[in-house]
């Protein structure tokens, strides 16, 4: 029990550190949406089923990611609207991933970055429209302002989540596969010793 919760609690920390380090990699085009926070939610949401630390691992990732980028390169904070945005990666994740397979992977993800891409945009084209800034608060403002978000924001975000998502679902599937063969080898030498 206690190398479980070790475990869970190790993997909780890679995850944090990808999705933050990704978003702070390159802080200069960290607007332009090519981060690993996506893919790092696919993931947890995946590997703990069920679990309500699923719904609070978007706004710890990047509240601690909004820290560093306004202390060290004077980035304002996400709108609160964007760290909940995030959840929709959790909701297509326990919708779609039951088991890893790639077209699941794949459905999770532009699902999730889709929604986020859709209630991000509502937000900048509300935002800026009660501003009197480059969006209008009509129908047309709207829809202007989801063209300019598809490139690069929604498309880097998409590949963002193919690239990432590879890595952590691949080095997971890998390394369980390890493991099972190294059980079971331990398991074989144990009957013929």
């Amino acid at each position: 029990m206690k190398t479980k919760k070790l475990n869970n609690i190790a993997i909780t920390l890679i995850l944090i550190a990808i999705a933050v380090s990704t978003r702070l990699m390159v802080p200069e085009h960290q607007q332009w949406n090519f981060t690993g926070t996506g893919s790092v939610l696919l993931f947890a949401t995946y590997y703990f089923k069920n679990s309500k630390f699923n719904y609070l691992l978007p706004v710890i990732i990047m509240f601690i990611s909004d820290l560093f980028l306004v202390f060290f390169y004077n980035i304002p904070y996400q709108s609160p609207i964007n760290y909940l945005a995030f959840l929709s990666y959790v909701l297509m994740s326990s919708h779609f991933i039951s088991k890893i397979k790639i077209k699941n992977i794949a459905l999770a993800g532009v699902s999730g970055a889709t929604l986020f891409y859709l209630i991000s945009n509502f937000l900048v084209w509300f935002q800026t429209g009660i501003a009197g800034g480059e969006y209008t608060l009509t129908f047309g403002g709207l829809i202007h302002c989801y063209i300019k978000g598809l490139y690069p924001f929604h498309i880097n975000q998409l590949i963002a989540d193919f690239s990432f998502s590879f890595i952590i679902f691949g080095v997971y599937d890998i390394a369980i596969t390890i493991a099972k063969n190294l059980s079971a080898s331990k398991k074989s030498s144990r009957f013929t010793s």
